[in-house]
């Protein structure tokens, strides 16, 4: 049951870090962006760099409630092993996707801006 509570909890935590990343309101959260100089920071796009940012915390935040259920239902004993490494294989496939999609997104618009 605990393990529920603290899965569900930090599920919260990334969708609230997720909505404040995808509003531009946290870019303090993202690593490494604060220790660059004034002239750094001008080369990145932050708002853009905040949404990738954002929708890859909303992912996490789905895949952690998705965690919990799978948690909860396997100290129910209503599912099997055999299900639980299908349903983790298929997240990590989704979590991967989704790296890669923000990634080209990210790519995309820095050369769009560049060209402009």
């Amino acid at each position: 049951m605990i393990t529920e509570i603290i899965l569900a909890i930090m599920a919260l935590l990334f969708l609230m870090a997720g909505i404040l990343l995808f509003k531009g309101k946290a870019s303090w959260l993202i690593a490494g962006y604060n220790s660059l100089s004034e002239e750094e920071k001008k080369k990145y796009d932050i708002k853009t760099i905040c949404k990738a940012a954002g929708f890859i915390c909303f992912v996490c935040c789905v895949i952690l409630f998705v965690i919990t259920y799978i948690a909860h239902k396997a100290n129910s004993n209503m599912i099997d092993e055999t299900s639980m490494i299908t349903v983790a294989v298929v997240l990590l496939a989704v979590l991967i996707i989704a790296i890669i999609t923000v990634g080209l997104y990210v790519t995309k618009r820095n050369k769009k801006n560049e060209r402009q």
